[in-house]
């Protein structure tokens, strides 16, 4: 008679052992690699609205004949157009006599400072603005500058007296 060789029951649920534990692995690392590009992808749009809203903001600001403070935020006038942004929870802006638009960045509420002084009065005139913003629970310094003409210096020195 003939013996047939063949695998012992014991060989066979080692290696159905070891196969389920590769398995394991692989998923870990698959399912470690989704997570990853999701988070990724999500920090990638945050940074992204961030870009966009404080590009604008600093465009805004530059541009403006007249930035002054407000509540929770600031008020960049011209002659065409008079934008408010807010900052706090969300950043927000709203140009005038239309809807407002908020982007999910949270920031701390302005400072603001003209020649170097703080100011503390609603509805002052501002050259200088102060906050953070949080990307990631990390904090980040924002400041926007501007410089005005002869005329809102004469305007701002008349107010003080």
């Amino acid at each position: 008679m003939k013996r047939i060789s063949s695998f012992s029951i014991m060989e066979l649920m080692v290696v159905m052992i070891i196969t389920m534990l590769v398995i394991g692995f692989a998923y870990n690392i698959l399912n470690f690699t989704v997570s990853r590009n999701l988070q990724f992808k999500k920090t990638k749009k945050q940074l992204h609205e961030i870009e966009t809203i404080l590009s604008k903001m600093e465009k805004d600001f530059v541009m403006a004949q007249l930035a002054t403070s407000a509540n929770d935020g600031f008020r960049c006038i011209n002659d065409s157009i008079n934008i408010r942004y807010t900052l706090g929870d969300s950043i927000g802006f709203k140009p005038h006599n239309q809807s407002a638009l908020y982007f999910k960045v949270r920031s701390t509420l302005p400072n603001y400072y003209f020649n170097g002084e703080e100011q503390h009065l609603k509805d002052g005139i501002i050259d200088e603005i102060r906050f953070s913003i949080f990307i990631a629970k990390e904090e980040h310094a924002i400041i926007l500058l501007k410089s005005y003409g002869a005329d809102v210096l004469m305007k701002k020195e008349n107010e003080r007296n």
